[in-house]
C-alpha cells in the first residue's frame, strides 16, 4: 500500500491539508531488536485527531503496521488498537532491504465517515469506506534486514583474517573497501597464526586483542571520517552503524575521541580475555 499512488476521495490525515491533527511514530518510538529467531519491531504513536481517536476507541478503526521485504516477497500487516505496540516476524523471512509502513485503516465498514477535522474543501461530505481503508498516514521507514542478530552481536563475522599471496613478509595491512574487513597478514606472519589458532583456545583471545582490535579501531576511525560515505554502502558500516543506533551502551559513547573504547565494548572487552589467556597458558607451561 503506497499513499502516495492512491487516488482516495475521503479525506486522510497525513496527506497534505486532507485533514487537521497529528499521526506519527514518535522521536525514538521504532525499534528494531533481533535474537536468534525473530526479528522484534516496535512502535510507538501520536495521535491527535478526535474523530480517529474516537473510531479506534470503538474497535471501528485499527493502527496498521505494514511490513514488506521485495527481495523474499513477504507482506503482511499487522493490526492493533493501542498505541505503542510491538510485533515479531522470523527472521528468515526477511532479507536486505524492508520497508515498514504506518497507517490507521477502518477495521469494518463505516458509512458516512466525516473527519471534523476534515479541510473545508470536503464541504463536510459523508463516505461510505470499507474494512481496510485508509483513514491516516504516519509515513514508512526502511531497514536491512541483513544484518541479523548474529552480525549485530559478533564483530568476527564481519571482520575475517586472510593470507596475502603476494607478500612473504611485511606488517598486517586493513583492507576496509568491501563486505567483509579483511586483515592481510603476510605469508610468514600467516604461517605462523595458523599454526597455532587451532591449537589453544588461549591464543583466540590474544589474536582478538592483539590483531583484530587495531584492525576494528582503524574501521571506526575512517566510519567517523569524512571519508565515510567512501564506506556506506559496505556490510561492515551497516553493522556497526546498526550497533551505533540499536545498542544504548555504544550509541552513548559513540563519538571520535571513545574510538579505542567503542572497539572494546564491541569485542567484548578484549584486554581482560587476553590476561585470562595469559594467566591459563603460564599455568600450563608452569609458570606461576
Amino acid at each position: 500500500m503506497k499513499i502516495n499512488s492512491l487516488l482516495l476521495p475521503h479525506p486522510v490525515l497525513g496527506r497534505g491539508d486532507d485533514v487537521a491533527g497529528e499521526f506519527l511514530v514518535k522521536e525514538d518510538g521504532f525499534i528494531i531488536e533481533q535474537d536468534e529467531k525473530d526479528t522484534k519491531l516496535s512502535v510507538e504513536f501520536l495521535l491527535k485527531n478526535k474523530t480517529l481517536e474516537e473510531l479506534i476507541s470503538k474497535k471501528e478503526a485499527v493502527f496498521n503496521m505494514e511490513v514488506e521485504c521485495p527481495s523474499t516477497f513477504y507482506r503482511k500487516s499487522f493490526i492493533f488498537f493501542d498505541q505503542k505496540h510491538q510485533i515479531g516476524i522470523e527472521k528468515n523471512k526477511l532479507r536486505d532491504k524492508v520497508v515498514v509502513s504506518f497507517y490507521i485503516t477502518a477495521n469494518t465498514k463505516i458509512a458516512d465517515y466525516k473527519n471534523q477535522d476534515a479541510n473545508e474543501d470536503y464541504e463536510n461530505a459523508g463516505f461510505d469506506l470499507s474494512e481496510g481503508d485508509v483513514l491516516a498516514f504516519a509515513g514508512s521507514i526502511s531497514f536491512n534486514a541483513e544484518l541479523l542478530w548474529e552480525d549485530l552481536r559478533r564483530i568476527f563475522n564481519i571482520i575475517k583474517i586472510r593470507k596475502d599471496e603476494e607478500r612473504e613478509d611485511g606488517p598486517a595491512l586493513f583492507d576496509l573497501n568491501g563486505n567483509i574487513i579483511f586483515i592481510s597478514l603476510s605469508k610468514k606472519d600467516y604461517q605462523n597464526y595458523d599454526n597455532y589458532k587451532e591449537e589453544n583456545e588461549n591464543f583466540t583471545a590474544i589474536y582478538h586483542c592483539s590483531i583484530v582490535l587495531p584492525c576494528l579501531i582503524f574501521a571506526l576511525t575512517e566510519m567517523m571520517s569524512e571519508r565515510q560515505d567512501d564506506y556506506k554502502e559496505w556490510k561492515w558500516f551497516r553493522v556497526l552503524d546498526s550497533r551505533r543506533v540499536n545498542d544504548n551502551e555504544i550509541k552513548a559513547i559513540w563519538d571520535s575521541r571513545n574510538i579505542p573504547e567503542i572497539a572494546q565494548k564491541l569485542l567484548g572487552i578484549p584486554f581482560e580475555r587476553m590476561f585470562s589467556a595469559v594467566e591459563g597458558l603460564s599455568t600450563e607451561t608452569g609458570g606461576e
